[in-house]
């Protein structure tokens, strides 16, 4: 969906500075309004609790194969093939095609 001639890596460096933004920008809001950080956090967590929640008591290779499938994978990352990866140590490459 990005703009032809524009790198991977710049959308990526855009779209992370429009999600820090939008943090900031909300944590502002909430400070203004009077409104507890700690009850925004606990809100954004039970929104999601059903995809982490089924997790609880599973392998931390479980939980790692999933945090990378949702959240590591989608950057267009690639493990380094010369890292034994493991639960305790991982190493991926972050392609810029």
């Amino acid at each position: 969906m990005g703009k032809e001639g524009v790198s991977k890596e710049v959308l990526l460096d855009g779209a992370q500075m429009n999600l820090s933004a939008l943090i900031v920008g909300t944590m502002s809001f909430l400070k203004q309004k009077h409104i507890p950080i700690k009850d925004w956090v606990l809100y954004i967590g039970k929104q999601f609790e059903d995809s982490w929640g089924g997790m609880e008591g599973e392998k931390a290779e479980r939980i790692l194969e999933h945090l990378l499938t949702l959240e590591v994978l989608p950057l267009g990352v690639v493990f380094d093939p010369a890292v034994e990866n493991s639960a305790e140590k991982l190493a991926v490459l972050l392609r810029c095609d």
